[in-house]
Order: structure tokens, then C-alpha cells, then sequence
């Protein structure tokens, strides 16, 4: 292991890459180049197939080489991320070295700076001085909290909730309301979301109900009514008055037809009457106006918010196609409602009973999850092992001729004290590396060396199904022997461990 400095460092760096930047460089210090991460945007690059890292076991830190150029714009991401495991053991009675240990707590102060960093940086954090900590737990189960936000009650506790509220329909007498609840007052049309826990009393209108102080008004239904229903009369009013207005100049014209001195005065009545009704018409005109827009806002409110139904509405409430994102309280299923104009359809804003039970499926099986993100290391050791894999693949000819010749590895298991010689003496299966083209020449002779094989037997007992010269060393009576084609006979009667059966085997071969 190398000796570092472990200084207050953040093992981690980004940078904004220029067109085909390849080198970018990290000021930390790491063990090995795999310690290293490297995205571009979102995406993790592979080492060696993606990059090469320089620097590893230095206090300075070194670069990272991409080995195609980044985009101009491309974020680039290169952090340390040192497995948290302990690869070495102490023994009793053992050496303590010095260079153990400092790498030991090397790596320890690193898993530490990877905490900080992401604790710093990558979470929701509370000031030092802010007041309220610790935070309360949460207690919903996973039911609870599917299709809910987080939010925070009161008291400044985190708790599960609706993006709004929760709708409860009409408000009733003596109903338990918890805080963000949503009601309707059946008798002006406001909406109300609940401030207080309570339990309802009274009787509606809520804002003059003894809880009123409890609810907040969300929608003034009530106030649009009302400035739509004052409009309204203010408009016939107005046509009154010019309907009056009309009346008088009649009355004045005939006036002045009477007498010349009154039709003077009725001809100057009149016009003031005329001034008089374009005024009035002028203010029905206003009220018009006014009764126009009460009516385009309440008609808004009523085309987004549907009120309670039973079933999925195809329409508005006035019967128009229904706008994106427009809601209903489904009183057979007790679920709020939203509409989605891209699908054409009413979708719930929690899950169903089965979609509730894959849920909870998923759940029982985390730890399955968690077993699988804990061998994520193993899987990138396969992935860097990719150009091996490769290797082998491209070697899949060679491969089958060995499968083809298993019996002969067989053999080779039951002679594995000879392969364990070989491995002492690997001096000399370097030499057959450097006589490459001797091997060759044995390949093309795989018949004749099968045939020997075939030919020459040492064992105990005599072989089964010999043919006529086939060799036989005795290990049982220490002497060598061939087949007539009728019977086993010593080569050297009464010649016990002199006779070398290699060199017996060796004159055959070569004979």
C-alpha cells in the first residue's frame, strides 16, 4: 500500500467540459484507480472502457483521462467512492506494521470525508441554530403515506399529507375534522380546508359558525354569487331608469305641442331626459359587464371543481368536454378524482386494492433488494473483467477441443502429483512456451501420442482387451511385459526394478 496524507479534503470535483476535453484532473488522494467514479451528465462511465486514472496512491491526487472527448457542456463527475469494507486482520503474536495501520486508518478517515460529503451536500440539512431538533418520527405506515407529499404539521414536525387537503364532502354537524381536511358549505357553495381539530357543531353558514374560526376559506362561491346577482340587478335598474327616462321625453313632446312657451320648456326637458337615458344606458351597459365576468369566474371554478358525483362524468356541469386536470369526490369509491385530457381519462389519486398489494409485495421483500445492492461491487468486478470475458469468447474453438478431449484431462486428475511437479518446475514450462513449435508438432501427432497412450499401461492388474505388442509394466511384481496376442510374458524373466519401463516405453515409441 502507498503512504498518504490524508488532508481535510472533498473527495469530490465537477467541471463544465469544453468541446473535446479528454483530461480532467482530481486533487484527492485514493489507493487504486477503481476508488474512483466518473459520470458524464447522468450516465456512469466504465474504467478502462470509458477512462483511464492516473495518480492513484499519491496525496496529490492525478487525472482522469476519458477516451473519447467530452461534449462542450458536458458536466463531468469524478468522486471517490472507497468500498466500506476492512480488508485486513490483525493477527495475535503478529507483526504490527506501520504501513498497515496508517492505510487501515487512511481508509477510514476517507469513508469518513464520503459521509460529509454526502451529508453536505447531497441531503435536507437543519441550520445549527435552528430550534425544533430533534424532528419527530414518522408513523404512517406505507398505506398511509402512497400518493402523499411531505410536509410539516404545526408544531414544525414532519408528517405525510395531501398536496391540498384531504376532501370530506359536505360539512356536517357533530363530525370529527382533523387539520387540512376540505368541506363544502351546502349553503353558499364555499369551500373550507380545516386549521383546527375540531368536532363540528352548529349549523351552516361556516363563516358565522361558533368553528369558524377553525376553517380557512379556500373557494368565496358565495361571494361570486353575489356580486353576479348584484350585477344582475343593477342591470334592471338601469333599464328601468331608461325605460322612465323614455316615458318623460314622451311626456314632455306632447307638452310641447300644448303651448309654445311650454313646448320650450318641454323641448329642454326633453333633452335632459335624453341626457338622463344615455347615462342610464351607460350604467346598464357597466352592470352588464360586471355580471359577465361574476358569471366567466363562477363558470371556471364550476368547470374545474365538479363537486360530488357517482361515477366517472364525460362532461362538464354544463355539459362542455372536460378541461385537463379538472376533479370530482367519487362518492361510491370515497376517492378524489382527476381528470387527464391526453388519456381521456378518470384517474384515482390513490392506488387500488391491488395496486396497494404489489405495493406492500415490493415491501416484504426488501431485504431481497438490499442483498442485491450489496453485491453491486461484485457486479462492476465482472464488468472491468469485460475485455477477459471477451478473450475467452474469441477463443471458443480451443475451447471445445479441450471439452473434446476431457477423458484425457481426466487422466491428467488422476496424475495430479505429476502436475504438481511440473508446477515446482516452471522453469521448464517456460521453456515449452519458448518451443512453441515443438508443441505444434505434438498437436499434429495426437494420434500417435493417443496410441501410445493406448499401448503401454502401468498398473497393478493386467489391462483389459490388450492387443498383440501392447506393454505392460507390473507394478505389482515389478516387471515389464507384452501380449503375444495370447498372453502377457516378461520381457526380462526374474529382472525386477532394473528395467527402466520409461526407456522400454521410450525404445517402442521411437522403434
Amino acid at each position: 500500500m502507498a503512504t498518504l496524507l490524508v488532508n481535510d479534503v472533498t473527495p469530490r470535483v465537477q467541471y463544465t467540459a469544453s468541446g473535446s476535453q479528454t483530461v480532467f484532473a482530481y486533487g484527492f488522494p485514493i489507493f487504486v484507480d477503481s476508488d474512483l467514479k466518473v459520470y458524464i451528465g447522468s450516465t456512469l462511465k466504465t474504467l478502462t472502457t470509458h477512462y483511464t486514472v492516473s495518480g492513484a496512491g499519491t496525496t496529490a491526487g492525478g487525472n482522469v483521462t476519458l477516451g473519447t472527448g467530452a461534449s462542450a457542456g458536458d458536466i463531468v463527475t469524478i468522486y471517490r467512492d472507497l468500498p466500506v469494507s476492512r480488508t485486513s486482520d490483525y493477527q495475535t503474536g503478529g507483526d504490527l506494521l506501520a504501513e498497515t495501520l496508517n492505510d487501515d486508518l487512511d481508509k477510514v478517515v476517507m469513508m469518513a470525508q464520503q459521509n460529509e460529503r454526502d451529508l453536505n451536500n447531497r441531503t435536507l440539512r437543519f441550520g445549527q441554530f435552528t430550534t425544533g431538533i430533534p424532528l419527530a418520527e414518522f408513523t404512517e405506515s406505507a398505506t398511509d403515506r402512497a400518493n402523499k407529499v411531505l410536509g410539516f404539521d404545526a408544531s414544525g414536525d414532519p408528517n405525510i399529507t395531501q398536496e391540498l387537503g384531504t376532501f370530506q364532502g359536505n360539512w356536517g354537524a357533530s363530525t370529527g375534522y382533523v387539520i387540512r381536511d376540505l368541506v363544502k358549505d351546502t349553503s353558499n357553495g364555499n369551500i373550507y380546508i380545516c386549521l383546527t381539530a375540531h368536532t363540528s357543531s352548529g349549523a351552516q353558514p361556516i363563516s358565522s359558525n361558533t368553528d369558524a374560526a377553525k376553517w380557512a376559506l379556500i373557494v368565496d362561491a358565495a361571494s361570486a354569487t353575489s356580486s353576479a346577482s348584484a350585477a344582475a340587478t343593477s342591470a334592471t335598474a338601469a333599464a328601468t331608469s331608461a325605460t322612465a327616462s323614455a316615458a318623460s321625453a314622451t311626456t314632455a313632446t306632447t307638452q310641447a305641442g300644448t303651448s309654445t312657451t311650454q313646448a320650450g320648456i318641454s323641448t329642454t326637458q326633453a333633452t335632459a331626459s335624453a341626457a338622463s337615458a344615455s347615462a342610464a344606458s351607460t350604467s346598464q351597459s357597466a352592470a352588464a359587464t360586471s355580471a359577465t365576468a361574476a358569471a366567466a369566474s363562477y363558470d371556471s371554478f364550476d368547470d374545474r371543481y365538479l363537486g360530488t358525483k357517482s361515477s366517472d362524468p364525460t362532461v362538464d356541469n354544463d355539459g362542455a368536454t372536460l378541461l385537463d386536470g379538472a376533479l370530482y369526490w367519487n362518492t361510491s369509491t370515497n376517492v378524489f378524482m382527476v381528470y387527464d385530457l391526453g388519456g381521456t381519462a378518470w384517474n384515482r389519486t390513490i392506488p387500488t386494492s391491488a395496486d396497494q398489494t404489489k405495493i406492500n409485495t415490493v415491501s416484504g421483500i426488501a431485504a431481497n433488494v438490499t442483498s442485491v445492492a450489496n453485491i453491486a461491487s461484485d457486479v462492476t468486478a465482472v464488468a472491468a473483467d469485460a475485455s477477459d470475458i471477451g478473450v475467452v469468447a474469441a477463443d471458443g474453438s480451443d475451447i471445445g477441443l479441450v471439452a473434446g478431449s476431457i477423458a484425457n484431462v481426466n487422466l491428467t486428475g488422476g496424475s495430479i502429483a505429476n502436475v504438481n511437479l511440473t508446477g515446482g518446475s516452471i522453469t521448464n514450462v517456460n521453456n515449452v512456451g519458448g518451443s512453441i513449435a515443438n508443441v505444434n508438432t505434438v498437436g499434429a501427432a495426437i494420434a500417435d501420442v493417443n496410441r501410445y497412450a493406448a499401448e503401454y499401461t502401468i498398473s497393478g492388474s493386467a489391462p483389459g482387451s490388450p492387443s498383440a505388442g501392447d506393454l505392460w509394466y507390473d507394478s505389482g511384481n515389478t516387471i515389464l511385459k507384452y501380449y503375444t496376442g495370447s498372453a502377457w510374458t516378461g520381457i526380462a524373466p526374474g529382472v525386477t526394478t532394473e528395467v527402466d519401463p520409461n526407456a522400454a516405453a521410450l525404445a517402442l515409441a521411437l522403434g
